[in-house]
């Protein structure tokens, strides 16, 4: 999946440079500047300094461009401290699997008759289980949504029929 991200952004990447419609994008400026500091300090030879000029001419692939010897830094920088989103009872997949209901909610509170809530109330909610009253108006939300669905076909003349296997 995330090679399939890698790739539609840089397709992307190649179409807004081919039409040159927009800004320069921000990987492409920070190659530049790599490779102006790198020809700046007169680091390696002719050679390795063409290729870098060569690279920052010839935008469609610039990693593939890339001299051998020059790195992008890591990202996110060493600097940065990155805080947990989720508490660490949470793994990454139940939490983002909350982030999507969460969503859910704030996109149909009137639908649902629900006034939304915070992310951390939700994530509170879960983390107390079945005792919890948020949950249990979420569930009763769902079920008369559902009901009310069911009916409205009922009296449309469908059928629903359901095979429980």
């Amino acid at each position: 999946m995330r090679a399939l991200n890698q790739h539609t952004k840089a397709a992307t990447r190649l179409r807004n440079r081919e039409s040159h419609a927009g800004p320069p994008d921000d990987l492409d400026i920070e190659w530049d500047q790599l490779v102006s500091l790198r020809n700046a300090t007169g680091y390696g030879s002719d050679t390795d300094n063409a290729a870098a000029t060569a690279a920052t001419t010839d935008r469609s692939t610039p990693q593939a461009a890339e001299p051998m010897d020059l790195e992008r830094p890591p990202f996110p920088p060493s600097f940065v401290s990155l805080q947990p989103a989720f508490p660490p009872d949470v793994d990454q997949a139940t939490g983002s699997a909350l982030l999507s209901v969460w969503a859910f909610l704030h996109a149909f509170p009137e639908l649902l008759g629900l006034v939304p809530c915070s992310l951390e109330a939700l994530v509170g909610g879960m983390m107390q289980g079945c005792g919890s009253a948020l949950l249990g108006r979420i569930h009763v939300a769902l079920l008369r949504l559902l009901q009310a669905d069911m009916e409205e076909a009922h009296a449309h003349g469908l059928v629903l029929v359901c095979w429980w296997g």
